[in-house]
C-alpha cells in the first residue's frame, strides 16, 4: 500500500468447496494449532522464506534438522486426539452443529478456556460439494465413529455415481467397451460391506484415534529463518481434517522418495563405476541417494521423537490394505479416474482377508474369474503406460503429468507425435498396434474412438 502495509487477501476458488467453510475452517485451524505449536501462522503467510527457494543452498546439516524439526511438530500436532471425525470451525461459525456440547478434544494439551472456542463441522473437500443435483443429500459429518465416516464416503460416492455418471472410454481397458457406472457401482457396495473390517483394532499404540494433520505438508508452505534455517511458520491448512492417524500417516512429499525404498536404515553408496559415468548420470545417483537419505532420516526421527506416528509407518503394510479402498473412495475414484486402482485394493482385501479379520468368518465379497482375467489384462496395459511415463521422466523427453509451459507447447506437440509414432511401431500384430494407439497417455479422450 501507499503507507508501506503489506495486505494478503484469500480469493475464492470454486475448486477449492464451499468458501464460507473452507475459509473458516482454515482460520479455526490455525487459530486452534497455534495453541499447540509456535511454528504456525495465524495468518495466510509467515515470516521467513519458503524452505522450497532455499533447500538446494542449505548444507545437508541444515537440511537433516529441518526433517528432525517436522517430525517434532507433527509429534506434538498428534499429541491432542479428538472424540469426533470432522473439520475444525469457530464455534460462533456454525452455532446450529450437533455435537458442539462435546469437549472438543479428549487429551487436551491447551487450556479448556482456548478449546471452548472450537467445534467439529463439516469436512470441507470439495468433492462433498461438488453437487449437481439440488436433491442430493451428502453425508459431510461430523461423526462420531470411524464406521460412521468410513461408510458415508462409501455411501456419498454411491450416490453420485447413481446421479452424475455416465458411460465413459478409458484408454487401457482390457476390452473397447466403455467403463459403465455399475461397474464401481458394485465396487462401491462390496466396499460398504468390508467397511466394518476396514476400521483399525485398537492396540497397545493409538494408532486410530482422530487427529488433525496437516494436508499437504511441502516445502513452499514450510518458512524458514534464512539465517538459522528454523521453521518460522506452517501455512496452507486448507481442507486440514480431523480423521484417524492411521489414515493420515506417510513420509510427507518433501521428505518422500519417488522410487520404493528398501526397509532398513543404510543409506546406498555409490556404485564403484560412478566416476566413469557421464555428468547427467552422476547426478541422478547423487539425487536418488540423497532422496533416500531424506526418506530414511524422517522415519529414524519419528522412531525417536513420534512414537504414535512411528507406529503407523512401521505397520505401513497391514495399515495400507485397511487404508487404500477408504482412501479411492473418499478421492471419488470414479471423478478421479481410479476405478482401477479401487477394484485392484478390493482384491487386495479378498486375498488377506484373514489378515484384516480374525474372526474366522469368510470374506464377504468376491470377484468372479473373469473379472480377475479382464483386471489383470487392465493391469499390463497400465505397466505399459506407466513405463512410458518412466522413461519420460527419466529422460526428460515429454511432461509426465502432461502440463506444458505454452511458450514450448508447438514442439512438445510434435515430440509426442513422434514418440507415439515410435510406441505404435512398436507393436508386431494389427491388434497390438491398436492397442499402443489406445494406451498411448497424452491424446484427446476421443481421438481413438473412431479407429
Amino acid at each position: 500500500m501507499d503507507d508501506s502495509t503489506k495486505v494478503i487477501a484469500k480469493l475464492p476458488n470454486p475448486n477449492a468447496g464451499l468458501s464460507h467453510l473452507t475459509t473458516a475452517s482454515e482460520a479455526a485451524t490455525r487459530e486452534f494449532v497455534s495453541h499447540t505449536s509456535t511454528t504456525v501462522s495465524k495468518a495466510l503467510t509467515a515470516p521467513g522464506k519458503p524452505l522450497g527457494s532455499l533447500w538446494h543452498q542449505m548444507p545437508k546439516k541444515s537440511r537433516l534438522e529441518t526433517v528432525s524439526q517436522i517430525v517434532e511438530f507433527e509429534s506434538r500436532l498428534s499429541s491432542p486426539t479428538f472424540e469426533s471425525h470432522g473439520c475444525i470451525y469457530f464455534r460462533e461459525t456454525i452455532p446450529d452443529q450437533p455435537n458442539t456440547s462435546k469437549p472438543l478434544i479428549t487429551n487436551p494439551p491447551i487450556s479448556s478456556t482456548a478449546s471452548e472456542h472450537f467445534t467439529l463441522g463439516p469436512l470441507t473437500t470439495a468433492e462433498l460439494w461438488d453437487c449437481t443435483h439440488a436433491d442430493f443429500t451428502v453425508d459431510r459429518g461430523p461423526w462420531d465413529t470411524l464406521l460412521e465416516y468410513v461408510e458415508a464416503m462409501g455411501r456419498n460416492e454411491l450416490e453420485w455415481v447413481k446421479r452424475c455418471s455416465k458411460p465413459r472410454k478409458v484408454s487401457y481397458r482390457a476390452t473397447e467397451d466403455p467403463e459403465l457406472p455399475e461397474e464401481v457401482i458394485s465396487l462401491i457396495n462390496a466396499y460398504l460391506r468390508i467397511a466394518p473390517s476396514l476400521v483399525a483394532p485398537v492396540k497397545v499404540e493409538d494408532i486410530h484415534s482422530p487427529n488433525l494433520w496437516h494436508p499437504d505438508l511441502h516445502r513452499d508452505n514450510v518458512f524458514v529463518d534464512p539465517h538459522t534455517n528454523k521453521i518460522t511458520g506452517i501455512i496452507d491448512w486448507q481442507s486440514a481434517a480431523v480423521t484417524p492417524l492411521f489414515l493420515q500417516c506417510g513420509v510427507p512429499r518433501m521428505f518422500r522418495h519417488s522410487k520404493s525404498v528398501e526397509q532398513n536404515w543404510a543409506v546406498p553408496e555409490k556404485p564403484s563405476d560412478y566416476e566413469d559415468l557421464s555428468p547427467e548420470e552422476q547426478a541422478r545417483v547423487d539425487a536418488d541417494i540423497e532422496g533416500i537419505t531424506y526418506h530414511k532420516y524422517y522415519k529414524y526421527q519419528s522412531l525417536k521423537k513420534s512414537p504414535r506416528h512411528w507406529a503407523c509407518l512401521e505397520q505401513q503394510d497391514a495399515i495400507e490394505l485397511r487404508t487404500a479402498p477408504i482412501r479411492l473412495v473418499t478421492n471419488c475414484c470414479w471423478r478421479n479416474s481410479d476405478v482401477f486402482w479401487f477394484r485392484e485394493a478390493l482384491m487386495a482385501v479378498v486375498k488377506r482377508w484373514n489378515d484384516l479379520d480374525d474372526s474366522g468368518s469368510p470374506c464377504p465379497i468376491h470377484f468372479s474369474e473373469e473379472v480377475y482375467r479382464l483386471h489383470a489384462l487392465e493391469d499390463a496395459n497400465m505397466s505399459a503406460v506407466g513405463e512410458i511415463l518412466k522413461i519420460f521422466r527419466d529422460e526428460c523427453v515429454l511432461p509426465v503429468d502432461g502440463m506444458v509451459n505454452p511458450v514450448y507447447f508447438q514442439r512438445v506437440k510434435k515430440d509426442n507425435m513422434k514418440f507415439k509414432d515410435t510406441f505404435v511401431g512398436l507393436a508386431s500384430t494389427p491388434e497390438e498396434k491398436k492397442l499402443h494407439e489406445r494406451i498411448w497417455p497424452y491424446q484427446d479422450s476421443d481421438s481413438w474412438e473412431s479407429t
